[in-house]
């Protein structure tokens, strides 16, 4: 479910997108979008626990970011 503006059917600017399987959240998403993809913000999957903030690129982690895990942080560039 996304809450945010669209443009053309895309998101774009400042966002939220949950997904759920089952009833239950299996990602959450917020931050800024653009182009249908978040770019800059904070993806968490809560079944194991993993938190990531700072620059995404098509889903995945690129560029200055913080993942934590389990109570442990990395932080760093990230490259994909």
């Amino acid at each position: 479910i996304y809450e945010g503006p669209l443009r053309r059917g895309k998101a774009v600017g400042r966002g939220r997108l949950a997904h759920f399987v089952d009833g239950e959240p299996v990602m959450l998403e917020a931050g800024e979008y653009d182009n249908d993809y978040l770019v800059s913000g904070r993806i968490e999957v809560p079944g194991p626990g993993l938190v990531y903030e700072g620059a995404v690129q098509r889903g995945r982690p690129h560029g200055q970011g913080r993942l934590t895990f389990r109570g442990r942080s990395f932080e760093g560039t990230w490259q994909q």
